[in-house]
């Protein structure tokens, strides 16, 4: 277990050492490969985290799904360690 947890402290060092414009072209090319499978064509309801820190941005992710007529859920863990996920449904703030 101490082996993993070092292996992945060395490998979130190196991700958070990608500059952003890496991260943004890495996370180009996620989208573009997502966007080309078949599973993700044919599905309404798409699950995907918030991206937080250096982690792949799936904010764009989720607009793009929104724009496609897609159904873009997120997981929350509650108190009771339930995870519970809720429909994404704008990505800015609500204009009046």
């Amino acid at each position: 277990m101490e082996r993993k947890k070092a292996i992945r402290k060395i490998l979130l060092t190196r991700r958070d050492q990608l500059s952003r414009e890496k991260r943004a072209s890495d996370s180009a090319v996620i989208r573009k490969e997502l966007f080309s499978h078949p599973r993700f064509r044919e599905a309404a309801v798409i699950y995907l985290y918030a991206s937080y820190g250096s982690e792949v941005d799936t904010l764009a992710l989720a607009q793009s799904c929104l724009d496609l007529g897609k159904s873009p859920l997120s997981p929350k863990v509650t108190g009771t360690g339930r995870m519970v996920f809720y429909p994404i449904t704008f990505l800015s703030e609500p204009k009046e």
